[in-house]
């Protein structure tokens, strides 16, 4: 029984072994998806950093682009506000010009005015 006992244990002994192995084997299954997973994260990271940083690109262009629009937009406005200053310059002197006719017609009006009174009064 002596030998029987020891075969028993070394029986139980082997049984818990191949337990021991089998839920070795598992951890290491289980561990090489997890690191496949963890790669596979680690690529999908990288594709995602490279597609930040070409928005963050293309974000830094259009802000760009708007800054100088906003330039060009400013200048222009600089520029619409000098001609209509100088438009309105203009439309003052013309009007000048145009009063100096007037006065100048209504001068001579009254001059014709004048010259017709006198040469009523003249004795015929």
């Amino acid at each position: 029984t002596k030998n029987s006992s020891q075969e028993d244990m070394i029986s139980e002994i082997k049984s818990e072994l191949r337990e021991v192995q089998s839920g070795l084997e598992t951890a290491t299954n289980d561990l090489h998806v997890k690191e496949m997973d963890l790669v596979e994260s680690e690529n999908k990271n990288k594709d995602i950093n490279i597609q930040n940083e070409l928005l963050i690109s293309r974000f830094d262009e259009r802000t760009n682009e708007l800054l100088a629009l906003r330039r060009e937009k400013e200048q222009l406005d600089k520029s619409y506000q000098e001609s209509e200053k100088k438009t309105q310059a203009l439309l003052q002197k013309e009007k000048m010009k145009s009063n100096a006719y007037k006065v100048k017609a209504l001068e001579a009006h009254a001059k014709t005015i004048q010259a017709k009174q006198l040469l009523r009064e003249m004795p015929k």
